[in-house]
């Protein structure tokens, strides 16, 4: 008796104490409920900070100033002063090229942001406060190196050569600088001479933004072949130099006049 007692006393406090199938999916419903409700009250958040912006680009043009675009704009020129005298903004904002392209977030007719890319890497964010005030901060754009090997042989040009080669005019001319020493690009090419590099291209958020540096180099001309290495000193400074530790300089060049400008 004291046994079955002892079995039936053990049935009936795991039968209190264990959740049966049905409070189970009690327990379950709950929670997804919970975490349904707190995701939801994270996009109403996003949705309430985003109602009504919008975000538009504006390229700029030959003699363009920040104080004709936000005329142009329909902003307000109160809001431009008080983001000149943030520090660090000024200058970035004022020193506007042809081509740059600036970034605006408004809310109607009031503005939120601004954002101007500073170089590759590097890009200018205002922002309006909850005060009504704005900041300014420099942020860190990451760049991804790819190191890219392709090559060419002379048809018509060597820039026609580094095009079918999907090179970028910078970095053709990039090419023809290294070996300004050794051959004349105007010249001395002949149909067959060819060329063979390795550079690095630099990708920002998916996208393929610029050529990198040129790692080495070949050029083969009529059958003599240069090759040149960039190496980086202790000190920073790069230069290229043979495969045998040859400083690539001399002391005449073969093109007087530097292929960019030609």
């Amino acid at each position: 008796l004291l046994c079955c007692a002892v079995v039936a006393g053990i049935g009936i406090h795991f039968s209190l104490g264990t959740p049966t199938p049905r409070d189970n999916t009690s327990i379950a419903v709950t929670a997804f409920e919970l975490a349904y409700r707190a995701e939801s009250g994270v996009d109403a958040a996003l949705d309430a900070a985003t109602a009504g912006l919008s975000k538009v680009s504006v390229k700029v043009q030959r003699n363009d100033t920040m104080d004709q675009i936000f005329r142009r704009m329909q902003l307000s020129l109160t809001d431009l002063a008080n983001i000149r005298a943030l520090d660090g903004a000024r200058s970035a904002l004022d020193r506007l090229r042809p081509g740059d392209e600036l970034t605006f977030a408004r809310r109607g007719d009031e503005l939120v942001g601004i954002e101007r890319p500073l170089s590759l890497s590097q890009t200018l964010k205002v922002q309006r406060g909850e005060d009504n005030g704005f900041t300014a901060s420099v942020e860190e754009v990451p760049l991804t190196r790819h190191v890219i090997t392709t090559g060419g042989a002379i048809d018509s040009s060597l820039f026609a050569a580094g095009t079918a080669a999907g090179l970028r005019d910078i970095t053709t001319m990039a090419l023809a600088e290294v070996f300004r020493w050794d051959v004349d690009f105007v010249l001395d090419l002949r149909q067959g001479d060819s060329f063979r590099l390795v550079y690095e291209q630099l990708e920002r958020e998916g996208r393929i933004v610029a050529d990198g540096e040129i790692l080495a180099a070949e050029f083969i001309k009529e059958g003599r072949r240069f090759r040149a290495v960039r190496y980086v000193d202790a000190e920073g400074k790069a230069d290229f130099y043979t495969p045998e530790g040859t400083s690539l300089r001399k002391a005449f060049l073969k093109a007087p006049v530097q292929f960019s400008r030609i």
